[in-house]
């Protein structure tokens, strides 16, 4: 289905032994922004005529879907989704695969290799014009290749996204960008490095419209690209593979990789003269005093430093509103305000809290929360703006598996939750697929309501009917959470 075949068969054919435009191809085709690829993206909040994507458990489904509806594209997928449907391409097709996790993710928009964030005189973040945003993750995946179309130093893992976010050579597709050609800034290499670069190490502006006019309020250069993560081989647990991508933040390695990238571009936005930042002689940060799990009091600390000669009396306005993953600001839904006097070469450090009460009625399930601390030197009118994306912790669901799992026998499972909020969960369900477990496919069921502070549990049996290592997947969703995920090994032995 993909258009360079149905355009020219034998052209596409003849290029079918090229991991390269193979890959390429299936960028593509995974999304359907300008084909009839296998998903259709969405990022709306009511996915209307189709599935929110966080209900998906795996690619076969999906791919199913799509061929048997005679190739109409699957409603709906994001991020994770598609890269994870393209993973499972990748491998049938015979080309190794990873799926990878960015966390922080910058999405630029004009190779300019920075993001710009603009927020009103009380912190509210703003819809920029230009659509640069930063992701709280992204998740894209590598294949393991050769380049051949480029010198051999290039060959390796290749960054490839199916995730529709710019156009590349006429088309929705992102790669094969290689990884080593990310780390060393050489963006001017086959295909796309730009765009993963600033995706993994580009700087934020923070731009605070004040008086009629636009002030900077911070650079900041260390937040882009944390953690970035794939899977371990032959186990669950998280494999850290930041350093491939890029070099220690704020070295000078790595900020030598920034300017040498920055070159080769040879393109800046109006505003983007990096070396036009004032000096200011007071600093501020903020930051959480712990993860919270939903329902729980948000305790935020705020520091102010005074590195000036004289006493200073600063205004701070600290402000919440609800973000989506992909960065898009929703409403702003608590402001406050207050004053400190700082002496000479001093620090001073405040708290504050969000309560439930304040956040529960207007973040829904799968946004987070942006606390932004604006201050200004009352004497001097300088500002600096401090910022924290507030991700919620989720219980986990507890899965117990009782007996020895055998071969077409059934095998009894529990599965539960434990409510972290203090009202009363209702309409709760919880489902469990996984492959060579459920003959009869995936079972839902329907729970009690779930109390404060209470474990609410289902007892299912699956009758294995495959051996060795089977996954089971659970979800859980009620009116007030959605969407939690976790899943256990049932082992079926070979003998």
């Amino acid at each position: 289905m993909n258009p360079n075949f149905l355009k020219n068969p034998s052209l596409d054919c003849s290029k079918r032994g090229d991991p390269v435009y193979i890959s390429r191809v299936l960028s593509a085709m995974i999304n359907s922004n300008d084909d009839r690829g296998v998903i259709e993206s969405c990022w709306d909040e009511l996915f209307s005529n189709g599935a929110n994507p966080s209900t998906w458990n795996g690619s076969v489904t999906i791919l199913r879907l799509w061929h048997n509806s005679g190739c109409r594209p699957v409603r709906y997928g994001q991020c994770w989704v598609l890269a994870g449907v393209m993973c499972t391409v990748m491998r049938f097709l015979g080309i190794p695969a990873r799926v990878v996790t960015n966390y922080e993710s910058a999405h630029d928009t004009n190779l300019s290799l920075t993001v710009d964030e603009y927020y009103d005189e009380t912190g509210k973040k703003l819809e920029p014009t230009e659509g640069d945003s930063v992701w709280n993750f992204h998740v894209w995946i590598e294949g393991w290749m050769t380049r051949k179309d480029l010198r051999p130093s290039y060959d390796g893992w290749q960054v490839l996204d199916p995730t529709p976010q710019e156009i590349s050579g006429g088309t929705y597709c992102c790669g094969p960008a290689p990884v080593k050609a990310v780390k060393e800034g050489d963006v001017d290499i086959d295909y796309d490095v730009a765009f993963v670069f600033t995706e993994v190490n580009g700087d934020v502006i923070h731009w605070v419209l004040r008086d009629g006019g636009v002030e900077k309020g911070q650079v900041d250069t260390l937040t882009i690209g944390k953690s970035i993560s794939t899977k371990s081989v032959g186990t669950n647990s998280r494999e850290d593979i930041t350093d491939q991508y890029k070099y220690t933040d704020g070295s000078a390695q790595e900020r030598a990789v920034f300017e040498k990238a920055l070159a080769k571009l040879k393109s800046k936005k109006p505003f983007m003269d990096r070396d036009s930042v004032i000096a200011l002689d007071f600093n501020t940060s903020l930051k959480l005093a712990q993860s919270p799990l939903i329902g729980q009091t948000i305790l935020l600390l705020y520091r102010i430093y005074n590195r000036g000669f004289e006493p200073k009396r600063f205004s701070i306005i600290v402000s919440a509103q609800e973000m989506m993953y992909n960065g898009k600001a929703l409403d702003q839904f608590w402001t406050d305000s207050f004053e400190l006097d700082v002496s000479p070469g001093k620090d001073m450090e405040t708290s504050f809290q969000l309560h439930p009460f304040h956040y529960q009625r207007f973040v829904r399930p799968g946004n987070n929360i942006r606390v932004t601390a604006l201050t200004t030197d009352l004497k001097t009118k300088k500002l600096k703006l401090s910022s924290k994306n507030i991700i919620f912790e989720v219980p986990e669901i507890k899965i117990q598996v009782y007996g020895a799992p055998q071969l077409n026998q059934p095998v009894s499972v529990i599965l539960s939750f434990s409510n972290p909020l203090n009202e009363i969960l209702n309409n709760c369900v919880m489902t469990a697929e996984g492959t060579g477990l459920f003959p009869g496919g995936p079972i839902r069921a329907q729970m009690d309501q779930i109390f404060p502070g209470r474990v609410g549990f289902v007892r299912i049996f699956c009758v294995p009917f495959k051996r060795g290592k089977l996954q089971l997947e659970a979800n859980f969703s009620c009116n007030q959470i959605k969407y939690i995920k976790g899943s256990a090994i049932i082992e079926v032995p070979w003998i």
